[in-house]
């Protein structure tokens, strides 16, 4: 916008401060920083204290040195943060929690005197973190230094003095910083004197918490200051850039920060809407095209996720299965929620084992039914069959099989109908509810951003026209004057910025809580049909094992209270008569009982296992939670989408910022014109006010 540099801006010295401030120069090295020129001067590392610091001077662009320029030669120093290999800085870190002065601070300030001494007045001093601490301590001692910081580290308690305002000094803080954040939050940042401004640098994410969102940047080249969101070949990877120093909002006309208070109203001619023509046309139309392409990414990946629907759907069923069958302590329940087919190859083992039983039992009925029980039968009365008790043991088996398909039956029923409706839900009961919602708020801001851009588009059109007339006019009142002619110029039509109204949205009221919401409901639902479908089905289950196990402990326990009440009932004598009858019978009654027994003991590990299923199927759909929500919006995309939100809401708050600034000054000029660009001006905040608060939605 300006061909003149502006040499030691704000965001200059916050980009020295945050990133040039870590590289390795040589002396008299040059380095350029937004357009601007800078030489190295000196440089200091004092290793008994650990200061790390560095002199610059402005160099013209086109000149290898600065004193051949008309252009005043001016100084900074910048002061370097903790190195954390170094074990100075870290115990200077230490030593700032307390009142005394660490020695880096005292040698911070004897290089300021060296530096002045050598080349006269420093103007400015800068630094993050550490760096920011030992600017801080030179500032408040030098008024006349313009010191800017970034993060800074808070100074030792004898240098604060709390009825100064050191209006000298401008403390950035990044809005994700973590420093910052811990030194506000135990009432300590009373200890970092000067102006506080807040700067919407960084990323909410946890991988760059303790590196680039404290320190504003990235180690790589100035060209590389972006994070990679996503993976290479998947939708929605893309690049959010970072760089502290771009969110400093600055005036369009001065270059002065806007924070702190109104900037100075100037004077509005042709050259000053020139300027803002081109503002708008290159940093704020550059800005909506970097948030359009935030947004760009995050509907990518929402509509790869709303692809992914059916897949989503049956990988939660599979979840669900094999948690079911990991909690399943028996080898027949494996398989419940599919086809149960082991459960029912169990029951026909288990009637199997009855069946056995039954026709080995018709054996020994056999042998009970011929001499000497036989005589016995007739003389006693004693009536030793033993059919009649199979009747109940075979209605149980029965039973249990037609709980199981049963409980099978449910289970499908839950997997194929009840799981379709975990997904169901949002603004207009989509099938799909927190992909369907955000598909639909993206469209409409979608709908909102191209209002946006064009009429961004037409705004700087009609600002530069406007310019333009008022030269051209300006030219024809002046020759007016000089011939006494009337040569006053006509207006040509101007571009005109439609009011276009955006259109409101009715979805993601609460944010992207949204899929939290549809978690919590889609659980209830399963819970409930779990609860209303499941457990009694398996308490009943458990209880019929229950009973088939007591009514086969009394089989046998009958069958063997039969054979020794028809054994004693008879006279010695008349046993005596059959050789060896009485050892075949016991024979015969342990052949009969092991089907019984192993029928027994399938039945009693069914019943354990039912029972445990039972019992952690609750904790189970807890530890199920999580799936469900990630079903519903894969977890890393709904963070990702979050991560392109946040990054493309920063840059509608920074246009704002800037034209609310570009709205005061030209509603301060008297010109008709000029009054009808404030009204297109102010609607158009307005527009970025709204598109902004729709786009915010996705943050929380």
């Amino acid at each position: 916008m300006k061909n003149k540099p502006n040499w030691f801006n704000d965001r200059d010295l916050v980009e020295l401060a945050g990133y040039n401030a870590y590289k390795s120069y040589g002396r008299t090295e040059t380095i350029i920083v937004n357009n601007n020129k800078y030489m190295i001067k000196d440089k200091v590392n004092i290793s008994e204290s650990g200061l790390d610091a560095y002199t610059i001077s402005n160099v013209e662009m086109d000149s290898e040195d600065s004193v051949e320029s008309d252009i005043p030669t001016e100084y900074a120093i910048i002061y370097a943060g903790t190195n954390k290999e170094q074990f100075q800085d870290l115990s200077t870190d230490a030593q700032l929690i307390g009142s005394n002065v660490p020695q880096q601070l005292s040698d911070a300030k004897n290089y300021f005197d060296r530096m002045e001494k050598r080349f006269g007045k420093i103007s400015y001093v800068a630094g993050n973190s550490l760096g920011g601490a030992l600017t801080n301590a030179i500032a408040v001692e030098e008024k006349s230094v313009h010191a800017v910081t970034l993060n800074p580290a808070i100074l030792p308690k004898d240098l604060v003095d709390q009825t100064q305002e050191h209006t000298n000094i401008t403390n950035y803080f990044s809005k994700y910083d973590v420093l910052t954040g811990v030194e506000e939050s135990i009432n300590l940042d009373y200890r970092i004197p000067g102006k506080v401004y807040r700067i919407s640098s960084g990323v909410p994410h946890s991988d760059h918490l303790l590196s680039s969102n404290h320190t504003g940047y990235l180690s790589k080249e100035m060209s590389q200051q972006f994070i990679r969101v996503g993976e290479k070949g998947e939708p929605g990877y893309g690049k959010i850039y970072i760089g502290s120093d771009e969110h400093i909002v600055t005036s369009v006309w001065t270059g002065v920060p806007l924070y702190g208070g109104q900037t100075d109203i100037i004077d509005i001619n042709s050259t000053q809407l020139t300027e803002l023509s081109e503002a708008v046309q290159g940093l704020v139309t550059e800005r909506l095209s970097l948030a359009s392409s935030y947004l760009g990414h995050s509907i990518d990946i929402v509509d790869h996720e709303a692809s992914l629907f059916h897949t989503r759907l049956e990988k939660l069923k599979q979840v669900f299965t094999e948690m079911v069958d990991g909690i399943s302590f028996h080898p027949a329940l494996r398989g419940l929620t599919v086809n149960g087919n082991a459960a029912f190859f169990e029951q026909e083992l288990i009637a199997s084992k009855l069946d056995e039983a039954e026709q080995r039992y018709r054996g020994l009925n056999t042998i009970l039914n011929s001499p000497p029980f036989e005589i016995a039968e007739f003389v006693f009365d004693v009536d030793i069959s033993v059919e009649s008790i199979f009747a109940y043991l075979k209605e149980l088996v029965y039973n249990l099989g037609t709980l199981l398909e049963e409980a099978v039956g449910q289970f499908l029923h839950i997997k194929q109908q009840i799981f379709p409706q975990l997904f169901e839900g949002g603004t207009d009961a989509f099938y799909d509810a927190v992909v369907g919602e955000l598909d639909a708020h993206y469209e409409v801001i979608q709908q909102n951003k191209e209002k946006m851009m064009t009429q961004i588009s037409q705004y700087g059109t009609q600002v530069l026209q406007v310019g333009e007339n008022f030269e051209a006019r300006d030219r024809s009142v002046g020759q007016s004057i000089q011939t006494g002619a009337t040569a006053v110029r006509d207006v040509e039509a101007l571009q005109k910025t439609e009011a276009f109204d955006m259109t409101e949205s009715d979805y993601l009221g609460i944010g992207l809580l949204i899929r939290e919401q549809a978690r919590d409901s889609a659980f209830d639902l399963l819970k409930q049909s779990v609860h209303v479908r499941i457990l009694p089905l398996l308490t009943t289950v458990d209880g019929v094992l229950g009973m088939m196990e007591q009514s086969i402990s009394t089989a046998k326990q009958t069958i063997r209270m039969i054979t020794v009440q028809a054994t004693n009932s008879l006279p010695m004598k008349l046993i005596g008569l059959f050789n060896d009858f009485d050892d075949k019978v016991r024979a015969y009654v342990n052949d009969a009982l092991q089907p019984l027994d192993e029928m027994e003991d399938m039945v009693e590990g069914l019943q354990e296992g039912v029972t445990k299923l039972a019992a952690h199927l609750p904790e189970l759909l807890e530890r199920f939670q999580p799936y469900i929500e990630t079903a519903l919006f894969e977890g890393s995309q709904y963070e990702n989408v979050r991560l392109y939100n946040v990054s493309a809401t920063v840059l509608l708050e920074e246009m704002i910022q800037l034209f609310d600034d570009i709205v005061r000054q030209l509603s301060a000029q008297k010109a008709n014109a000029i009054d009808t660009l404030a009204d297109t001006s102010r609607f158009v905040s307005n527009n970025l006010a709204m598109l902004r608060s729709q786009i915010d939605r996705g943050t929380m």
